[in-house]
């Protein structure tokens, strides 16, 4: 499903790999994601948390995005893609045991370069 792109305003923001993390003391599911926008092509990562924790009729979730680099991206896609099984969040590889270690609130907490935060919005 396609995203609006936050640079050029169009309707072909799309996650090109996702790479589904562990629970952790935040977050009941979460997924690091890398974008691309086929029109503009825009870079970034984006960070989608859900969170099933309170009231029983209580559910909370974010999509957020974030522009980087080229730089930036290509490091972290190299090591996201040799995950064998990325939908797998118990998989035991070297990029599932580094980004699951954390909760993903920022990615440039975990020392990528950060442009600029948006978020993720569905293409119209």
């Amino acid at each position: 499903m396609p995203f609006q792109c936050p640079s050029c305003g169009g309707d072909s923001l799309k996650i090109t790999f996702s790479l589904e993390l562990p629970p952790n003391d935040l977050d009941d599911e979460a997924a690091l994601q890398t974008v691309k926008c086929g029109s503009c092509d825009f870079l970034g990562i984006a960070v989608y948390r859900e969170s099933r924790r309170g009231r029983l009729d209580s559910e909370s979730w974010s999509h957020s995005g974030y522009e980087v680099s080229g730089e930036t991206l290509e490091p972290l896609l190299e090591t996201l893609s040799r995950c064998p099984a990325p939908s797998d969040r118990r998989c035991q590889c070297p990029a599932h045991l580094t980004f699951g270690m954390q909760a993903w609130i920022n990615p440039a907490q975990h020392g990528l370069d950060v442009r600029k935060s948006f978020t993720m919005r569905l293409a119209r």
